[in-house]
């Protein structure tokens, strides 16, 4: 596991339970509720808007207020007295969470494309990367390069089951032997540690095309075990030559979602070809008969009629390509091969349309904006001599397929309540090429044509399949919604004005009507125009779902008895089995994904430890055969050797106040902390797999820290040796701070200073 993952997880033991909401001179608990408690002061103020808070409920006129980076008031703001230093007049205007692009091929790590100009000026804030099967392992890395530089939206990400089975085989059509196939889990379980949202698979795609179900199913099976999901570009929508078709292939992923035990969203989700056209109702029909078994299966869309892919993919078989691009040569030398890729080739491109039905939307200006059948006139090839001759020069290039989809299909999938949707598209800024129109217009199109032209669709309904049902299928707690202690990503847009100005014959155009984008509190996109602000953070996968949440409430009322004096908070987190316990005075609020509370010292009642512990379903499964032996009072080391986990972490501290946001350089997330832990320690046990090594920490009263002693790991990367302060109003924390990880199945005493009955 990546060392900047790391720190993420042991800064739980800190700041799991700490308010995200509170201002920086209060210690009550903050508005959970619209209108629950008057506040003074916010950073912004939307006013007069109609909101939509992303349920798929009725727009309401309400003001909303944001301090920091999240929503900290929603309701009047004249009848709460609330101040702001900026107010956003919002009158007449419709005011949103911001939208998730499910299914993006944006480029943070680009100079340009980090901007993300063409997902923001369609209210874009939040894409989804490592689709299609590419996404890498190495999520931390270059999570701390997006952050290092800065992105214009907010990343989530995948990790590949194209990119494992490459990494490993290569582009080998062979079975993975035993070996193999663990390899590829490996790959995939490094990528899930550091926090991947799921798996993403094209089998569409080499080499993915030559995985058999098994194979897909065994490697998926390791993103259930940290709660994710299955994302495919499923294996043949219908214009795979010899495939298997559209009804199978959308059977096939419902399958391997099901036997693997992930969730399961379709990518770009729609029947291809002409002989599909008016056949979505079978796939709907297939899905809507999973969820009734209790499968999670969800999909995506954009509203446009041509795919964009490779043309290796579109006019090429694959076993033609197996092994390779030089392989490919070397099978065109011998006659009776190249006789039978040609025909392959001729008929695939006759599944498509037509050589006049693909058009380059490739950086090869030879080639953007025209057909492969002009490029071929322009050359005076044949299609098939076109298509090698363009693959010799530059390996592949980018194309779409006219009319591969059929509009009715699309109105169709739209009307279904788990349909979300996606771009499929890159974040370069506009400019003198040529491209799919969905990169700049996905959003906005669909909200243009289905809701105000055809009225297919209601707003309400289509902002939530942009919003709230990705933020809940993806396991993001705190975003998709408009609700206080949420972060601030909202769009504020004039549907009279909204249009998509993108088209397949000029494409690089922004689309209109957006007047203000806000990610995390920062203005993006203001009066229309997008700022220089690059406001984006990299989010990692949530470990601390609760299987039912408890009613805001119920929770409010745990937490007024847990904190009613030196009382302990006791939290199993089911997906990370991470124990959790503070001792404090104050009262703080909970993110509603927290749960399992005791008011009871650990030292009075292991018992009830033991029972929350047992609650997880896995250890709940051992408990009943005996696996794990009952938890007796007093037995610390018993209970942590019990756990089959093996990283450990202890936090002491004799005071910790800290009202002011750290800004750590792997860690941007800056929340207001305050806290008084007494002399009572947290100690937390989570995953990790990396080699075994010890670090204690020395704080000077917070400012910095003073000793860090480590080990490297494997990989090579360290701990930074200072962390910086941005705001110094007041910091202390004088204590002590150490961390065990050691490989295989823990067997350690805790820390002489830990005493469990303090």
């Amino acid at each position: 596991m990546n060392i900047w993952l790391k720190f993420l997880q042991s800064s739980l033991v800190v700041c799991l339970f700490v308010p995200q909401t509170l201002s920086a001179n209060t210690n009550e608990i903050s508005a959970s509720k619209p209108n629950a408690a008057p506040l003074t002061t916010v950073d912004t103020l939307i006013v007069g808007g109609k909101v939509l808070d992303g349920s798929g409920n009725p727009w309401a006129y309400q003001d909303i207020g944001i301090s920091g980076e999240r929503i900290t008031f929603i309701g009047d703001a004249d009848s709460h007295q609330v101040n702001a230093k900026r107010v956003i007049k919002a009158n007449g205007l419709y005011v949103t969470p911001g939208f998730i692009d499910m299914h993006s091929h944006a480029e943070p790590g680009h100079p340009e494309a980090r901007k993300m100009l063409p997902q923001l000026y369609q209210g874009v804030t939040t894409v989804v990367l490592g689709v299609d099967g590419q996404g890498n392992n190495v999520v931390a890395q270059q999570y701390a390069e997006y952050i290092a530089h800065g992105i214009g939206a907010n990343v989530a990400s995948y990790v590949g089951f194209n990119a494992a089975r490459q990494k490993v085989l290569g582009m080998s059509a062979d079975a993975p032997t035993p070996a193999q196939l663990k390899a590829m889990q490996q790959f995939i379980e490094r990528g899930m540690q550091e926090g991947a949202f799921g798996i993403s698979s094209g089998l569409f795609y080499r080499p993915a095309t030559y995985a058999s179900t098994e194979e897909v199913i065994s490697v998926a099976s390791i993103a259930r075990k940290y709660n994710g999901v299955y994302d495919t570009h499923d294996r043949d929508m219908g214009s795979v030559l010899d495939g298997i078709g559209y009804d199978a292939s959308v059977a096939e992923a419902i399958d391997i979602g099901e036997k693997s035990g992930n969730r399961v969203i379709f990518s770009h989700f729609t029947p291809q070809g002409r002989h599909n056209y008016g056949r979505a109702d079978i796939g709907v029909k297939l899905i809507n008969n999973a969820r009734l078994r209790g499968v999670d299966v969800v999909a995506a869309q954009h509203p446009y009629i041509a795919t964009r892919s490779s043309l290796l993919a579109y006019t090429l078989p694959d076993w033609a390509l197996a092994g390779g691009i030089e392989q490919l040569f070397n099978r065109l030398t011998e006659p009776k091969t190249n006789a039978r890729i040609r025909e392959d080739s001729k008929r695939m491109l006759n599944i498509r349309g037509g050589a006049e039905k693909l058009m380059f939307a490739d950086a090869n200006p030879e080639l953007n904006g025209k057909t492969l059948k002009e490029v071929a006139e322009t050359y005076n090839l044949s299609v098939f001599e076109t298509v090698i001759k363009i693959v010799r020069a530059q390996n592949d290039a980018s194309v779409m397929n006219i009319g591969l989809y059929d509009m009715n299909n699309i109105r169709l999938l739209a009307t279904q309540e788990w349909m979300m949707t996606s771009t499929d598209g890159g974040s370069e800024p506009a400019g003198d090429r040529q491209g799919h129109p969905r990169d700049f217009a996905a959003f906005t199109k669909k909200i243009r044509k289905f809701v105000v032209d055809e009225k297919l669709i209601s707003l309400p309904f289509a902002i939530r399949g942009m919003t709230s049902l990705p933020s809940q299928f993806l396991g993001i707690a705190d975003r998709g919604r408009l609700t206080v202690g949420h972060y601030a990503d909202i769009n504020i847009f004039n549907l009279a004005k909204l249009k998509d100005k993108a088209t397949y014959e000029n494409s690089q155009q922004y689309s209109e009507g957006l007047e203000y984008v806000l990610i995390n509190g920062q203005i993006a996109l203001e009066k229309g125009k997008a700022t220089t602000i690059l406001a984006g953070k990299p989010l990692i996968r949530h470990q601390h779902l609760a299987e039912q949440e408890p009613t805001e409430k119920h929770m409010l009322e745990m937490l007024r008895n847990a904190f009613g004096g030196k009382e302990l908070l006791t939290s199993i987190d089911r997906f990370s089995t991470t124990l959790t316990t503070i001792n404090s005075q104050q009262k703080v609020k909970v993110s509603r994904s927290y749960f399992d509370f005791s008011k009871k010292h650990v030292a009075q009642s292991l018992p009830e430890l033991e029972e929350l512990y047992l609650r997880t379903p896995e250890r709940s499964e051992q408990h009943k055969k005996g696996e794990i032996s009952a938890l007796k009072k007093n037995k610390q080391n018993q209970l942590l050797n019990n756990m089959d986990l093996n990283f450990l972490s202890f936090l002491r501290s004799d005071e910790l106040r800290l009202l002011g946001p750290l800004d750590i350089p792997e860690h941007r997330d800056q929340s207001w902390w305050i806290m008084n832990t007494g002399d009572l320690l947290s100690p937390a046990i989570g995953l990790d797999r990396d080699t075994g090594h010890i670090r204690k920490v020395l704080f000077d009263d917070g400012r910095y820290i003073l000793e860090s002693d480590y080990r490297p790991l494997e990989n090579g990367i360290q701990w930074p040796h200072k962390f910086r302060l941005m705001d110094k109003k007041e910091v202390v924390f004088k204590g002590e701070y150490s961390e065990m990880n050691i490989n295989a199945k823990p067997q350690f005493d805790t820390p002489s200073w830990f005493n469990i009955e303090k």
